[in-house]
């Protein structure tokens, strides 16, 4: 699902076996991106792609960890990336040079740039959202035959409502309202998009 923006920019959540990658991940950040995101349980940010091509600007790191967690879909700012003028690319090294035509080609090639090659200096204020991880897996075997499961509920909280909904009469109240205004496709048991938990630490990318 599209969502368009004023700015021409859009949030689309993409199949993640077809974006491309251009450049490497670094291991350690990585490696604490997926503890920051298993303990959270969210994506801290959408990454940023080229709506034409699906190769992947910024958010390598994100991309590698929704792989590793078993996300199929993934939030993406999508652009036209060699008409916004917004955005600029330049090299992390003195002396290199990278363009955007370097990126996509790279991107499309199957091949890929060492890790912190390229540096996109953008402000998109779509890139700071925040999505629930179980939003972008699949809904787990054990979770399909069972409602209240689907809603997101441990077997403690389902035990529970199942006793409470089985003791009194059935009524309209026990069918929670649509949600309206979000940037999901429908999902069980998502509402909404919460923000970083209060108190909590930056992820590291």
């Amino acid at each position: 699902m599209d969502h368009p923006h004023a700015t021409g920019r859009r949030i689309v959540f993409r199949d993640i076996r077809g974006l491309k990658a251009h450049e490497e991940i670094k291991l350690p950040k990585a490696d604490r991106l997926r503890s920051f995101m298993k303990r959270h349980q969210i994506l801290p940010k959408p990454i940023l792609i080229d709506e034409r091509t699906g190769v992947i600007l910024d958010g390598h790191h994100r991309y590698s960890v929704c792989k590793e967690l078993g996300c199929t879909r993934i939030p993406c700012v999508a652009i036209d990336y060699l008409v916004d003028a917004s955005i600029h690319v330049t090299a992390r090294h003195p002396g290199e040079t990278v363009t955007k035509e370097d990126v996509l080609k790279m991107g499309l090639s199957g091949n890929v740039f060492p890790a912190k090659t390229s540096k996109h200096v953008y402000e998109y204020p779509e890139m700071e959202r925040s999505f629930p991880l179980k939003a972008l897996q699949p809904i787990g075997k054990n979770d399909r035959g069972d409602p209240l499961r689907r809603q997101g509920k441990s077997k403690h909280q389902t035990d529970k409502r199942r006793d409470a909904v089985t003791a009194r009469p059935a009524s309209a109240a026990d069918t929670p309202p649509p949600s309206s205004g979000s940037l999901f496709p429908a999902h069980p048991g998502v509402a909404s998009f919460p923000d970083k938990p209060s108190g909590s630490k930056g992820p590291p990318a």
